[in-house]
């Protein structure tokens, strides 16, 4: 499936401390956001980056009648990315009418541009959390993309954004995988001997694991150690342990296979599962045929 990232408004005005409309914890969430940001950059997918862009007139500051304090004003500080683009990052830019609030990044065609890249899957993240994160991700949903909530990359403006979180969720939006997550679902696996280990290089997620094993030939007990599997940034917490699991089966498949590669030297392991060994013996008379 084609992922790109979307970071919604990540600007001085609301990132900043000094910002016009500071949101608690922006600066906490844009370091999350430029770690996605190199992750996306290193993995070659697109990067959507939207902007409030207003006029000094705009209809939805306190002093023409809105609600809010001046912000983002059109080539102003304020107004900036606090993640400079580069080049080939598309950027949205909303809230150039005077008259009119503008809050999801869904217009100036951006869904066709998505599908023209054969985009399906949106990593969404950025403030603030409650207005136009929110909107943004209704629209992405509605018009049929995948969404999956960056948790630590988003603050709101009206306290912790639960309810605008749980809004989301209900309409069909999931949270992104992160590292420290996925490591306290494998943690509580237990199953025989095996340890699963967490890896992160680069953004990415590496499933490693250990296991205690009796080399087939020697006779001497060790560790083992699987091939790491890629762990995506959507999986969800079912199906971070189904991977878990298809991995020790391919890894009891494997010792079973040891096993009764040197059986005539050695019996095979004692402590291998029964079933793997059975699979392990379908799988060698299928190549012998």
């Amino acid at each position: 499936m084609t992922e790109a990232l979307l970071i919604v408004d990540l600007q001085h005005d609301f990132a900043s401390p000094d910002g016009s409309m500071a949101v608690e914890g922006g600066m906490a969430a844009a370091q999350v956001m430029l770690e996605w940001y190199g992750w996306a950059k290193h993995r070659e997918i697109p990067i959507i980056m939207s902007r409030d862009w207003h006029p000094e007139t705009h209809s939805s500051f306190k002093q023409y009648g809105g609600q809010w304090p001046a912000h983002c004003v059109q080539n102003t500080r304020g107004a900036m990315f606090t993640i400079p683009p580069s080049d080939d990052v598309i950027v949205i830019t909303k809230g150039t009418d005077a008259t009119a609030d503008q809050y999801s990044a869904f217009h100036d065609d951006l869904a066709a541009i998505l599908r023209a890249k054969g985009v399906q899957r949106l990593y969404v993240g950025g403030l603030a959390t409650d207005y136009c994160v929110k909107a943004t991700v209704l629209d992405a949903l509605a018009e049929l993309f995948h969404v999956s909530l960056i948790r630590e990359g988003m603050r709101a403006v009206e306290g912790t954004g639960e309810m605008a979180g749980k809004e989301m969720i209900k309409a069909g939006a999931t949270f992104a995988m992160d590292s420290a997550e996925a490591q306290g679902i494998l943690d509580d696996i237990s199953y025989k001997d095996y340890r699963f280990i967490l890896h992160e290089e680069r953004g990415e997620l590496w499933l490693h694991i250990q296991y205690d094993r009796l080399d087939t030939f020697t006779g001497i007990d060790g560790i083992g150690y699987a091939r790491p599997w890629h762990i995506s940034r959507a999986q969800t917490e079912t199906g971070l342990v189904k991977t878990a699991f298809a991995a020790v089966k391919l890894v009891e498949e494997h010792e079973a296979m040891e096993a009764f590669k040197y059986r005539d030297v050695r019996p095979f392991d004692p402590h291998m599962p029964l079933a793997a060994l059975i699979r392990a013996e379908r799988t060698k008379e299928a190549f012998q045929q």
